[in-house]
Formats: C-alpha cells, structure tokens, sequence
C-alpha cells in the first residue's frame, strides 16, 4: 500500500504518529511533512531554526524548519494557524514550494484539467496544475479538484510520495538551505469532508 510505501521511503513524520490517516491534515501536520519531503529528496537535513519566532501561537520545530524555508507562512503576522486544518489547493501550493527550493521550476499554466477550476484561487492555479500534470495530485471520480476541501493525511502522504517518485530530485539542487524565499501559503478555509479522498 502506498502509505506504507510512503513510510519506508522515510517521508512520515512523527506527527502523524498514532493519528487517524482518514481524518483531515493539520497546517502543522502539513508543514512537518513538508520537511520530511524536502530532506528525503535532497538528501539534505534541515538544520533547526534559530531566528526570531513570528508567531505566538506555535514553537514547533518542524514549523519553524519549514517557515525558515519558504515553506509555509503563517496566517497573520503574529499566528500560523498551527491547529486548523488544511485545504487541497494549499497542499499543492506547499508542495510546489518544496519542489522550488529543491531547485525546480513551476511554469505557468494554461488551464487546470479540472471541471471546478473556476473554485481554484488564483495563487495556487500554477501549483494545481502543475501536480496535476505531473502525476503528484488527482481529482475526485466525478472530475473535480476540491480546492477548498480539507486536505486528508494518507492522501497528503501518498501526493509526497507521488512527488519523491515522479520528480526525484532536481538537478540544480544540493544547495545548502537558505532563507524563505517561496509562496506564501493564504489562511486555509477548509471545507466539508467529501466521502472519498483523491490524492
């Protein structure tokens, strides 16, 4: 199964540790698996944080890493929102921040194969479809993306894994990590649980 596969390729993080895989990512969650992505694909460790902290309602280390990174961002100046849950569209968007500072590139893109696009918030269009057309997301049965819904964690784990296999590692990367540079990730608005979960 492809969790397990996911496991064995050392992309679980410890926050997912003893959670419900069927229940919806926290921006926490999220971010601490972005780390793990990031580090297994370039072979590199993210060194702890050791800056100012920019939120008051989090210390996580994990946060902190991939805050450092470009990662993520948080949902004011002050707050990273580390409890609410995650959207689809947001994890495509954190996912393209790993690729990024992994040293690939996001083209732009012309139309989301998706028959819900129009949902799809300007910011993470060029993330979505890129994904899309990579392999690394999938749409519902009935040909939607589901932008705003709540990102599951085994299908956030599976899109990691989809992303360490179908992308490997780009060429110009093994660089030394360095400053946030990438996306800014937008407040996550959730959305209703559907009854199946794409990747």
């Amino acid at each position: 199964n492809l969790v397990n596969e996911a496991i064995a390729k050392d992309l679980f993080p410890a926050h997912l540790k003893g959670q419900d895989l069927r229940e919806p990512i926290t921006r926490t969650q999220f971010a601490a698996l972005s780390v793990r992505l990031y580090e297994a694909m370039s072979g590199q460790t993210i060194p702890a944080f050791t800056g100012t902290n920019p939120f008051t309602d989090t210390t996580d280390p994990e946060v902190l890493k991939a805050y450092s990174m470009g990662f993520t961002s948080g949902v004011s100046s002050t707050a990273f929102g580390a409890g609410t849950q995650l959207n689809r569209e947001q994890a495509a968007t954190m996912l393209s921040a790993v690729y990024r500072k992994l040293g690939g590139t996001i083209p732009p893109q012309e139309a989301a194969p998706f028959s819900d696009r129009g949902s799809i918030s300007a910011w993470a269009m060029d993330s979505v479809c890129f994904a899309a057309s990579k392999g690394v997301i999938s749409g519902y049965e009935d040909g939607r993306f589901g932008p705003k819904d709540s990102a599951q964690r085994q299908a956030c784990l599976i899109m990691a894994l989809r992303m360490q296999q179908k992308l490997g590692t780009p060429r110009s990367a093994r660089r030394g990590p360095v400053g946030p540079d990438g996306p800014p990730v937008p407040p996550p608005s959730g959305g209703p649980a559907p009854g199946s979960w794409p990747a």
